[in-house]
């Protein structure tokens, strides 16, 4: 059984200046101040092991908040002041049954939180941003995790339920400029996969075999939507939250070779992402296809030279990188939705090591 506690701090200083005519050039100050949060926690944490069985649990007591200090003297309002969030407790269980070597079944709820970042915590004008709360949530997961045949085979399985209340989510109320709100309650579900396989080689004795290859398989199916998020007289619940996507896809094969040589190609996949809270504007699915080679020689007992050509996206798949979620926009200019990833393109590098100590 372990117990202990934790005190973090963040400082920031803030200024925000006018933009006159929206031409990027410095004009008058208009706020400035400095903002601190701090969290304050104290944890604990049991395992008990019987058999083939693990049991785990503790807990988790946050005290945090934030205090703003108001540099801005122009004016005579003095916008100084602080804001406390009530304590949480969180606590955690879970339970792991081994009924063979490599191979684990568990289950666990725990509950967590998260406080608002320094960008959350203040309004567009540089303020206090009194209204937001820490998001928190109550998660329930099982699966299994298998790893057989002295490594070749890992296979990790999980189902997971989280519910969240007070989901904090970006209210853009002018460009580049957002404010933090609490949208009422979150649901999140969904299955992940993780499986590496070994089709040539092994883990343990890669280097001996003449050619190995490693397949690596990362998948994600998801369903986030809101409970309850009423905006004024906009109601969003039921529609699913925007910047995420119901499935990503990330997989590879790698090849080496005794000799030096190697290989590998990678896909990387995502459905469509909606990209506002009224499930108005979706993102295309994408898919994106990379190669990279290289070739690894040994010059003698201390020194090695390497080289590696790597080909991005070599379908030059048009696809979005990062969404901008609830972007504003006018009639004269759309919202600014999709940040573009890069087309193809081919990267080359080499280099050459020197190993001080023998072996």
């Amino acid at each position: 059984m372990t117990a202990g506690s934790n005190l973090f701090f963040e400082d920031y200083g803030s200024s925000i200046y006018e933009n006159p005519g929206g031409a990027g050039i410095k004009g008058a100050i208009q706020q400035k101040g400095r903002e601190t949060i701090y969290q304050l926690d104290f944890f604990s944490q049991f395992d008990l092991i019987f058999r083939h069985f693990t049991l785990s649990g503790g807990f988790n007591l946050n005290s945090s908040g934030f205090y703003f200090r108001d540099l801005y003297s122009i004016d005579t309002i003095d916008q100084t002041g602080s804001s406390v969030f009530a304590p949480v407790l969180s606590p955690r269980l879970s339970l792991s049954w081994s009924p063979g070597k490599g191979v684990s079944v568990y289950a666990a709820v725990n509950h967590g939180f998260t406080i608002p970042s320094v960008s959350e915590t203040m309004t567009p004008a540089g303020l206090i941003n009194k209204d937001i709360k820490p998001e928190k949530a109550w998660s329930y997961e099982t699966g299994t995790r298998i790893n057989l045949f002295r490594g070749k085979t890992f296979l990790d399985l999980a189902a997971y339920y989280m519910r969240v209340s007070d989901l904090i989510v970006p209210k853009r109320v002018e460009e580049d400029f957002y404010v933090g709100m609490n949208a009422g309650a979150s649901l999140h579900k969904g299955i992940e996969l993780n499986y590496q396989q070994w089709l040539l080689g092994d883990p343990l004795h890669s280097r001996k075999y003449p050619l190995s290859a490693l397949l690596n398989i990362s998948y994600s199916l998801n369903s986030f939507r809101f409970l309850d998020f009423v905006d004024g007289e906009n109601n969003f619940s039921g529609n699913k939250l925007p910047g995420t996507s119901p499935t990503i896809f990330n997989g590879s094969i790698e090849f080496k070779t005794s000799h030096g040589f190697k290989a590998a190609i990678e896909v990387l996949s995502s459905g469509r992402i909606p990209l506002d809270d009224f499930n108005s504007s979706y993102s295309d699915a994408w898919t994106v296809i990379n190669l990279r080679s290289g070739y690894s020689l040994s010059l003698g007992k201390r020194w090695r030279a390497d080289i590696m050509a790597v080909f991005h996206n070599i379908t030059d798949e048009r696809y979005a990188s990062m969404v901008v979620v609830n972007a504003p926009g006018t009639p004269a200019a759309p919202p600014r939705y999709y940040y573009p990833g890069m087309p193809f393109r081919a990267t080359f590098s080499a280099g050459i090591k020197y190993n001080f100590f023998k072996d």
